[in-house]
């Protein structure tokens, strides 16, 4: 899996998580400080996240920063 894969995996995770939290692009974005079109760069894969952000995401959307992460054996 290359770089831009992983991103894609990563984006599609945080917006089924953020859909079955049932929260807007713009309700998430302020629980961690960004901006609504920072959360659309980031579910469209475009934008790279660092391991911060990732886990501030993973408290708002109420799951394991493991359930954002692809497995390295996930094709």
């Amino acid at each position: 899996m290359n770089k831009e894969e992983l991103y894609q995996k990563i984006a599609t995770r945080i917006l089924q998580k953020r859909r079955d939290r049932d929260l807007s692009q713009e309700q998430l974005a302020n629980e961690i400080g960004k901006s609504q079109s920072w959360i659309q760069k980031i579910e469209s894969g475009k934008k790279p996240i660092s391991l911060f952000l990732l886990y501030q995401l993973s408290e708002v959307l109420q799951c394991s920063i493991y359930g954002l992460i692809p497995e390295t054996n996930e094709e």
